[in-house]
């Protein structure tokens, strides 16, 4: 399947099947006349925000569907993609044009709507999950020593590579954690001082991948105390 029919799969199937502002869940399914009450009373007391327009081969699909007596949102969606695919420039026309005339009724749409509170605290949020996610990335690409984990979690890690571990590892972790609570600390410095060895270790890692840091201009990459001071030079 090409890829924009991959792409146009979940959202096909998640707006038509939501139409009615009906929960397709398997885990567990709302009344209908529930459902339909929460979706007034949310429409109602919430301005609705413009929804971006589908792509051409969307629309294509969507009149595909619409004019299908079958509901089999995959086959459709396989069908589409090949008539899409062997279609002529000249006859996407229409659907492009659709597309068009959509998306200048979105923007001028847009222009005018305020987002609440609770959507815009969300779109701070996205973004600073995103911005972490790409801070992660560039972090491990340059080389960066990871941080070892605590005492408690050599404990676990020992427990995890034992031979019966092996098929059971979330029981192997609630027995650790509920054992590591009775641990005397005698027992448990062996974990400790194999955690202050870590330690020493990523803190020399740390120290010559941060001047490497700041030999490439990466300052902005360095803990604050790592960074050098700035020398003021005197007339």
């Amino acid at each position: 399947m090409a890829l924009h029919a991959v792409v146009g799969v979940r959202f096909l199937a998640l707006k038509l099947s939501k139409q009615c502002c009906i929960s397709t869940t398997l885990r567990y399914v709302e009344p209908v006349h529930i459902q339909a009450a929460r979706c007034l009373s949310q429409n109602e007391e919430l301005p609705r925000k413009p929804k971006r327009p589908t792509t051409p081969f969307v629309v294509f699909a969507e009149k595909m569907f619409n004019s299908s007596p079958e509901r089999n949102y995959s086959k459709i969606l396989k069908d589409a993609s090949k008539e899409w695919a062997n279609m002529s420039d000249e006859d996407k026309t229409q659907y492009y044009d659709t597309y068009k005339e959509r998306f200048a009724k979105y923007k001028e749409e847009m222009k005018t709507y305020q987002p609440t509170e609770e959507e815009t605290e969300a779109q701070r949020k996205k973004k600073a999950r995103e911005q972490r996610r790409l801070t992660l990335k560039k972090l491990a690409k340059l080389g960066k020593p990871k941080l070892p984990g605590s005492s408690y979690s050599m404990y676990v890690r020992e427990k995890m590579k034992s031979a019966d571990s092996k098929g059971r590892q979330k029981e192997v972790m609630i027995e650790a954690s509920t054992d590591w609570k009775f641990l005397t600390e005698e027992e448990k410095q062996p974990y400790k001082d194999i955690f202050l060895q870590e330690k020493k270790r990523y803190m020399n890692e740390m120290e010559v991948w941060e001047k490497k840091m700041i030999k490439l201009g990466n300052n902005d990459l360095v803990r604050r105390k790592t960074k050098q001071p700035v020398q003021v030079l005197g007339n």
